[in-house]
């Protein structure tokens, strides 16, 4: 029994060639010690284990053969294990890429995807949303309950984005950005996506102003469509998964139109062009836009 015992402590190392040595150990020594003490004292070993050869031989080879069980046990215990750290280490790779707040369906589709290249050109719609008012707000208040405000808020909101296929790419203090299609797309449903999580969004900070929830807190939030460069930018130390070109500077200017015209849902010609016949909107105005020859045509969506 107690060979039995390090053979299967010898598991616990998931090494192969430890298993097998430990059963052939066991099984040599219950062997030589047969073959040395049999002849002198056979009659004080009990009968039936120790009155010949025959059955030593056959136990040791027992002992050998559990040792090589147990190391193909160990080598397949091993290999599971390897391919769970695998799996976790790629996950927090996923995560630690493209923010904590992408969602469980987006960690396993990318998963999926992990050879492929996320560097490319794709058409996106880019969210700003921001809390209006939050520095007078910040500035009334200890720093603890600040953060919690903040904190209660987004824990809403990111849901939301989540829901509608969308994925937070950074946090602006305040605020974030937010973008729909990509690194996945939902096919041609990015837009009405975005669409659709930013009247959400509203809706909620309306509930949550009327249950009391929170502070009186309004925001603003800007959408833009078009082509933009994806990739992880940083270095070996740090990467993190980065929308580059026109359509989030364009967002962003959008969405701080909301402070001029005292709205809260604004978005681009390119976005209601998509959702013109499923939402309501008016045209606001024409804007100059730094590096653009032709004025940008901007819309509100649907009052709340």
């Amino acid at each position: 029994m107690t060979f039995f015992i390090f053979i299967i402590l010898s598991v616990l190392r998931l090494e192969f060639w430890l298993s097998a040595f430990t059963g052939f150990v066991a099984g040599a020594e219950l062997l030589v010690l047969a073959i040395l003490y049999i002849p002198q004292n056979p009659i004080p070993m009990p009968i039936n284990f120790f009155n010949s050869v025959a059955p030593f031989i056959s136990k040791s080879l027992l002992f050998f053969f559990s040792g090589i069980a147990a190391g193909l046990v160990g080598i397949q215990l091993k290999r599971s294990l390897i391919s769970a750290m695998s799996a976790v280490q790629e996950k927090n790779k996923v995560v630690g890429m493209f923010g904590q707040y992408v969602s469980p369906d987006v960690v396993d589709r990318l998963l999926e995807q992990k050879n492929e290249s996320f560097s490319e050109f794709k058409r996106v719609c880019v969210m700003f949303l921001d809390i209006r008012n939050f520095t007078r707000f910040s500035e009334k208040r200890p720093p603890g309950e600040v953060i919690d405000y903040l904190n209660y808020i987004f824990s809403h909101l990111i849901d939301i984005v989540n829901v509608h296929n969308g994925m937070i790419n950074k946090f602006l203090g305040d605020g974030f950005m937010a973008v729909f299609g990509a690194p996945i797309s939902d096919g041609g449903n990015d837009v009405k996506n975005a669409v659709e999580a930013s009247l959400e969004l509203l809706k909620k900070i309306e509930f949550l102003n009327q249950e009391g929830k929170i502070p009186e807190t309004q925001i603003g939030i800007g959408l833009h469509t078009g082509e933009a460069m994806t990739g992880n930018v940083g270095s070996e130390a740090r990467k993190e998964y980065t929308i580059i070109g026109d359509v989030v500077n364009l967002a962003s200017r959008v969405e701080s139109l909301n402070k001029e015209f005292g709205t809260k849902l604004l978005v681009t010609q390119a976005v209601y062009d998509d959702i013109k016949d499923t939402v309501p909107g008016r045209h606001l105005s024409s804007i100059h836009v730094k590096g653009r020859e032709e004025p940008v045509d901007v819309y509100e969506l649907g009052k709340i």
